[in-house]
C-alpha cells in the first residue's frame, strides 16, 4: 500500500473530496494541514504555488480533481465501465463550475458583496438542478449515481457542504 500524504490548509474546500475518499474506502494518509500564517513561507516550495496537493511514495500530485480521480480510481469509486466514468467526470466537473464562483463567499459577508456574487450563483444553482434531476432519475434505477457502487461524483455532491448557505441567500 502507498504512503499518502495530503497537504491542504486547514478548512474544507478543495481537498474534502479526497478526505471523504480516503474515509470512504478505509485508506490511511496523513492529513496535513496548513495554517494561513505559515503559507508565504510554504507556497515557493509548492509545485505551481497551489494547493492541495498529495504525495504518494515522495511523488507529488496537483490540482484537487486530478488527485480526487486518482484516489477514485484507486479504490474502485471512479465508475464500473467507461461510460459511468465519463458519467461520474461529468457530474464532479459540473460540481467544480459552481465551486469556482465561490471563494469569497465566506470570506465577504457584506451586503455589497454578497448581492453580486448571489447574482453571479443563482443563474448556476440553478443550472445545478439538471444534474441532479438527472443523476436521481437515472440513480433511481441504481443505487448510487452512476453506479451500483458509490463513486467520487456521489462524493463530490456531499463535499459541497455550502449549498444550504447559498439557498438562503437566493
Amino acid at each position: 500500500m502507498p504512503n499518502y500524504k495530503l497537504t491542504y490548509f486547514n478548512l474544507r474546500g478543495r481537498a474534502e473530496i479526497s478526505r471523504y475518499i480516503f474515509a470512504y474506502s478505509g485508506i490511511k494518509y496523513e492529513d496535513h494541514r496548513l495554517e494561513g500564517a505559515d503559507w508565504p513561507k510554504i507556497k515557493p516550495t509548492i509545485p505551481f504555488g497551489k494547493v492541495p496537493i498529495l504525495e504518494v511514495d515522495g511523488v507529488i500530485i496537483h490540482q484537487s480533481l486530478a488527485i480526487a480521480r486518482y484516489l477514485a480510481r484507486e479504490s474502485g469509486l471512479a465508475g464500473q465501465t467507461p461510460v459511468e466514468q465519463a458519467l461520474v467526470d461529468a457530474i464532479v466537473d459540473t460540481m467544480d463550475d459552481f465551486m469556482i464562483l465561490l471563494p469569497w463567499a465566506e470570506k465577504n459577508q457584506d451586503v455589497r458583496v454578497r448581492q453580486p456574487l448571489t447574482s453571479a450563483i443563482s443563474p448556476v444553482h440553478f443550472k445545478l438542478r439538471i444534474p441532479y434531476a438527472y443523476t436521481s432519475s437515472y440513480s433511481s434505477k441504481r443505487h448510487s449515481l452512476c453506479s451500483q457502487h458509490c463513486n467520487i461524483c456521489t462524493l463530490s455532491q456531499k463535499a459541497q457542504i455550502f449549498l444550504p448557505v447559498l439557498i438562503q441567500w437566493g
